[in-house]
């Protein structure tokens, strides 16, 4: 799939498509509207399993990921595509209310994930670490 070239503020930026499976649409949906004003391709999904499905049916540039969903976790999401072996094809920023200690964190990157932020997620730190992906950069720290 070829990824849209725009020209904004003097400087070119990546179209991202991304998908944000998070439980809670009061936290999904502002930044789906945030997202999308910044002319980024946006779809939010409540539910951890069909989550996996989309990751699994579709491309994403980048996969917000809330690690602590009922029933089936973004845990589970992340270990569903280690298992199949998928998960290295894919970006993926979790989302935690929670506090990572540094193991924690460490063992998400040995799986793959590329990095997370914490919740509350301010604006411009979702965007310096979509620059990040956009610019190449692999796994990076935690940002919070």
């Amino acid at each position: 799939m070829k990824k849209q070239i725009i020209i904004k503020s003097d400087s070119l930026k990546l179209i991202m498509k991304i998908l944000h499976i998070e439980d809670n649409k009061s936290i999904s949906e502002p930044i789906g509207i945030f997202l999308e004003s910044n002319d980024h391709k946006y779809s939010s999904e409540t539910n951890g399993r069909k989550g996996l499905d989309l990751i699994r049916e579709n491309h994403y540039d980048v996969i917000l990921l809330d690690l602590s969903m009922p029933e089936f976790s973004g845990f589970d999401v992340i270990d569903g595509l280690v298992k199949d072996g998928s998960i290295k094809n894919e970006k993926i920023v979790v989302l935690t209310a929670s506090t990572l200690t540094p193991d924690e964190m460490n063992d998400l990157r040995s799986k793959g994930v590329h990095s997370s932020l914490g919740k509350p997620i301010l604006h411009e730190k979702l965007l310096e670490k979509l620059k990040l992906i956009e610019e190449g950069h692999t796994i990076t720290t935690n940002v919070n």
